[in-house]
């Protein structure tokens, strides 16, 4: 285990090196289906709980909090509830909320840690992360909690699932090629090949996958500083880089991205185009 993952919360240490506001390392974003809002945790100013923020820059609120400590959002593709994970129990796990209701379900219960949920494309499973073999590993279940199933098995540690937007495979980061060093890796479910997607001297973390399956965006951490690119999945081009920038989230029509300001002068969650144009700060 890395020196700078003594725990789970500190599993972005990376960007909270860069970032001014050490609580906004755990800060995942989440796009509603329709693409007018985006769930957070922890909200604005670092209140805890979930917090729904309009992309407009209109409306936040809170829509969810357990008085104790929430993080990695995922907003579930028919827009009616939201999986996380929190520590609620003593340990973290999986849970999920209704945005109607407010009624939280646990899903996972496991003393070694759940966490980093990931809806499948069809709304039917979970992907996430565990530490339960004494590394940080990738497992799927359904939605309910049931029929968990471990996806990758190696001595280091794999994070942050997400699936592709035909279900097929997931992307992630891990370490396993040492120096200190996360890597992007595509796994494909049927058959468990997986493929190197990166190869730099920089740490690459959180990826996301556009809608259209051609582009995955990441954050490289070097030298105290944080930038997002968009890579090309099939010829390995990058097409945009975004600096001190972090945990990037495309749109569900694929047209923008949300991100993490990572900079002493570039702080909050922003929007921009996919080209790089009308870059926008919608939150603190």
């Amino acid at each position: 285990m890395h020196s700078h993952r003594m725990s789970f919360f500190v599993l972005l240490l990376a960007f909270a090196v860069v970032s001014c506001t050490v609580v906004k390392a755990q800060r995942r974003l989440s796009w509603s289906p329709d693409g007018q809002k985006l769930v957070m945790a922890p909200g604005p100013k670092g209140n805890g709980g979930l917090y729904v923020v309009s992309v407009d820059g209109s409306e936040s609120k809170q829509l969810f909090a357990s008085g104790m400590r929430e993080s990695f959002p995922a907003w579930s593709p028919d827009g009616t509830s939201i999986a996380f994970a929190s520590d609620m129990d003593g340990d973290s796990e999986i849970y999920v909320v209704s945005i109607q209701s407010g009624k939280v379900r646990q899903v996972t219960d496991n003393q070694a840690g759940d966490s980093y949920p990931s809806w499948s494309p069809n709304g039917s499973r979970l992907a996430f992360m565990s530490k339960r073999s004494g590394t940080w590993q990738l497992y799927v279940m359904n939605k309910e909690g049931t029929n968990q199933q471990r996806l990758t098995t190696n001595e280091h540690n794999d994070f942050n699932p997400v699936w592709s937007p035909d279900g097929t495979k997931i992307v992630f980061e891990s370490d396993r090629h040492g120096n200190d060093q996360d890597e992007i890796y595509i796994l494909s479910i049927a058959d468990s090949v997986e493929r190197r997607v990166t190869r730099t001297i920089v740490n690459e973390i959180f990826p996301d996958w556009a809608p259209n399956g051609d582009l995955i965006a990441f954050c490289s951490v070097a030298n105290r500083s944080a930038s997002v690119s968009l890579l090309d999945v099939t010829t390995g081009e990058k097409r945009l880089v975004i600096k001190e920038a972090c945990l990037p989230a495309f749109s569900p029509d694929g047209k923008r991205v949300a991100f993490v300001g990572a900079g002493t002068e570039k702080n909050g969650v922003f929007v921009v185009n996919i080209d790089g144009s009308e870059e926008k700060r919608i939150s603190d």
